[in-house]
């Protein structure tokens, strides 16, 4: 099993389809999990964005956050799902403690 814990992106990703701030794409069988990270990043794509992870049927995340003024296309999937959440960057550095 892999595992992406605590990992950070503050760069730029550029893409057209399955674009993400730490994962691009995670297949049905996938057997990672992520949590603990965040984008702080620009997200640029045309179908299948996320901040956090462009394509994902699993949706194995936890505690997963990015920068809303960075990233306004969602967490997954072009949506926010529970365990990804959007923050200002002033909530971002509060919670980096």
């Amino acid at each position: 099993m892999a595992f992406i814990q605590k990992c950070y992106n503050v760069g730029i990703v550029n893409g057209v389809s399955q674009v993400g701030g730490l994962i691009g794409a995670q297949s049905e069988t996938a057997s990672s999990n992520s949590s603990n990270s965040y984008n702080a990043g620009w997200v640029y794509g045309v179908s299948m964005v996320g901040s956090i992870c462009g394509y994902s049927p699993v949706n194995k995340f936890a505690n997963c956050a990015y920068v809303a003024q960075m990233c306004p296309q969602g967490g997954v999937n072009n949506v926010d799902i529970a365990a990804t959440k959007s923050l200002l960057t002033t909530e971002l550095a509060s919670n980096s403690d």
